[in-house]
């Protein structure tokens, strides 16, 4: 066999076989007893991983890309697509990580050892803090500082959250552990080109855990674009949910238009063969091709009352 069709098998090898999970890639850098991290990481796994190859392949992976990503499953998935998209094409993105996230470290580390020369251009920065067992994340007040450090600003961050919401007058995102918040809202409110709030359908509407205070003007801030990207449901319970969720954000958007005047927001449905099933606002270029539409209504009208003229004798 030659060194190419070697390489090129152990990069196909590296995935996961079909219906493998990613927790169960992680047993060689795991605590001996799993912890939340490790359980949470098996729920909504095939929801996770095509969310992650979205936001890898449309959002952020282009050469030379500064990522931030922060604690949670949904990083975890994300960093892995990331990697073996370089491992399919077979080149370096040289993208720079910067993180609090253990487990993003774990993993380019572990692709760095497998696959030698593809991603020693692959920088990863952790930016320090408290570890936190569960998460296995560093937290606190120093972390926080560090996520949002000034001396380098990422082109995209990512942040999960446990549970959205967009009914009422304010955002809503909350997290399962308190010693999380301030590093949550670091990551909300740091300096960046594009952030984006990446969880799945389950989380829209789930009240349960600590709100993290941060509102819909503060994520939007600091950011040129905000982006928030959920999976599109498959049972009409749920998308009756997503749809409420869906109005909710768009009330929200005419509320604040004042505060969000030049900023692009966003909030996107993906389904599960990793399409845009629909987002909204509705892009302008969709609005100007829709057939109903009222200049077409008027014309479609005015030209089927249209009457031929009667000849003068």
């Amino acid at each position: 066999m030659s060194s190419e069709q070697d390489g090129r098998n152990r990069g196909r090898s590296s995935r996961p076989r079909e219906g493998d999970s990613l927790a169960d890639d992680l047993v060689s850098v795991s605590p001996p007893s799993p912890s939340w991290i490790d359980e949470r990481l098996k729920l909504a796994r095939d929801v996770k991983k095509v969310l992650a190859r979205y936001a890898t392949t449309h959002l952020g992976a282009d050469h030379g890309t500064v990522l931030q990503l922060a604690s949670g499953t949904q990083a975890i998935y994300l960093i892995n697509e990331v990697l073996e998209i370089q491992i399919e094409t077979g080149k370096s993105l040289d993208l720079h990580v910067l993180t609090t996230n253990l487990r993003v470290m774990e993993l380019v580390r572990s692709y760095k050892t497998q696959h030698p020369g593809l991603f020693d251009s692959l920088g990863v920065v952790l930016t320090g803090g408290v570890l936190h067992p569960s998460l296995h994340s560093l937290v606190g007040e120093f972390a926080a500082r560090h996520v949002a450090t000034e001396e380098i600003t990422p082109n995209i961050v990512f942040l999960g959250a446990k549970g959205v919401s967009f009914e009422g007058t304010e955002l809503s995102v909350r997290y399962p552990f308190q010693e999380q918040l301030s590093t949550q809202k670091a990551y909300a409110t740091r300096k960046t080109h594009h952030r984006v709030v990446i969880f799945d359908h389950t989380k829209l509407g789930d009240e349960s855990g600590w709100d993290a205070g941060i509102g819909m003007s503060e994520l939007v801030h600091r950011a040129d674009l905000c982006s928030f990207v959920t999976s599109w449901p498959n049972t009409p319970g749920e998308q009756a949910v997503a749809r409420r969720h869906e109005k909710g954000f768009l009330d929200m958007l005419q509320a604040k238009k004042d505060t969000l005047a030049g900023k692009q927001v966003v909030l996107r449905f993906i389904n599960e063969r990793g399409e845009v099933h629909h987002e909204v606002p509705e892009p302008k270029s969709n609005r100007a091709k829709r057939p109903n539409s009222r200049n077409n209504r008027k014309s479609q009208v005015s030209k089927g009352n249209k009457k031929p003229r009667s000849k003068r004798r």
